[in-house]
């Protein structure tokens, strides 16, 4: 059952507070701790982009975004970092387009995007090859939800089947035969 959007919010204004908090509790040094932990990072209680910039506003929101890519332009070994206009506006995209993706996906996907996975950097921090990365990453996304809804849904059926065959009170054939004979 989908929880509604403004008890989302609400939900994480409790747990975090504010913002400064909140982009505390969610910095940069923390997508390794999530990349080793994908079920979580895809399928925990963290709040979408979307729920964050609902709550804190549309400026924290971009924000948190700019902080994961200068730690992208930090770590970087190239001669031609992102400006910080660049940065603005790539963060802005990836709002727009990606509204539905949770803190832990993006964080995730910037420590792919860092161990190679996505391709190099030739000598520059590109915003299009960064957007490229993060339309694949979107699909493979697909793919990793749908596999953990359905190992959920095949936990559930399973559960449900032991459940069903606990309360029958079948009988072996002895017990029948007996039962028969009376």
């Amino acid at each position: 059952m989908e929880v509604p959007k403004q008890e989302r919010v609400r939900n994480l204004v409790t747990l975090y507070g504010d913002k400064k908090r909140f982009g505390a509790a969610f910095n940069p040094s923390l997508q390794k701790a999530i990349a080793r932990n994908l079920e979580r990072a895809y399928v925990g209680k963290a709040p979408t982009l979307a729920v964050v910039k609902e709550a804190f506003g549309i400026d924290p929101a971009e924000g948190w975004i700019m902080a994961q890519l200068e730690d992208l332009n930090e770590f970087a070994g190239v001669a031609v970092k992102m400006s910080p206009g660049q940065m603005e506006e790539t963060s802005r995209l990836i709002l727009q387009e990606y509204p539905y993706f949770k803190v832990t996906e993006f964080m995730l996907f910037m420590h792919r995007f860092k161990c190679g996975k996505y391709g190099a950097l030739y000598g520059v921090v590109d915003p299009l090859v960064i957007m490229q990365a993060l339309f694949q990453f979107a699909s493979e996304r697909r793919d990793e939800l749908a596999f953990y809804e359905n190992r959920e849904r095949e936990r559930k059926k399973q559960e449900e089947r032991e459940k069903w065959q606990s309360s029958q009170t079948a009988m072996s054939y002895s017990e029948w035969k007996n039962s028969k004979e009376k």
